[in-house]
């Protein structure tokens, strides 16, 4: 009976030292190993303009995704695009950012209240420190 305790617990601590794992491999490391491969960006004239693209953000919307777990989504979606951002902000050190695409989910279909929501959290998402003049026009009405 004692060999089967000490089984189980072994078993449930092996699953907590991997789910520990996985989670760090997936919200830290992953970020450095992917950034690893990222060739670096040089100038070869004195004057040169570093220019950073960020197509299709999406901010997911309220009124589509009413399932229980879409708050926990939304969170999770706003972390992940904040923390690429801030990755990528911090490799480019550009000059001019430039946003392609759909920047809310929703936008088209949101009310004024929803609208003025979607932009603070668009603001949150992509406030960056290092960027000092940054001029925002969040279309899609």
């Amino acid at each position: 009976m004692a060999s089967v305790r000490l089984v189980n617990r072994l078993f449930c601590r092996g699953i907590i030292v991997v789910t520990l794992f996985l989670i760090f491999f997936s919200e830290v490391l992953i970020y450095y190993i992917a950034q690893s491969s990222w060739k670096s960006i040089d100038c070869k004239l004195e004057n040169c303009t570093r220019l950073l693209l960020i197509a299709d953000p999406q901010i997911l919307g309220n009124a589509y995704d009413q399932s229980p777990h879409s708050a926990l989504a939304r969170y999770d979606l706003d972390r992940y695009l904040k923390k690429t951002f801030e990755r990528a902000v911090s490799f480019t050190q550009p000059h001019i950012l430039v946003f392609l695409g759909d920047l809310l989910d929703e936008g088209n279909i949101a009310t004024a209240q929803e609208y003025k929501q979607y932009v603070q959290r668009f603001k949150r998402i992509y406030k960056n420190k290092r960027l000092t003049n940054v001029a925002c026009s969040c279309a899609g009405r």
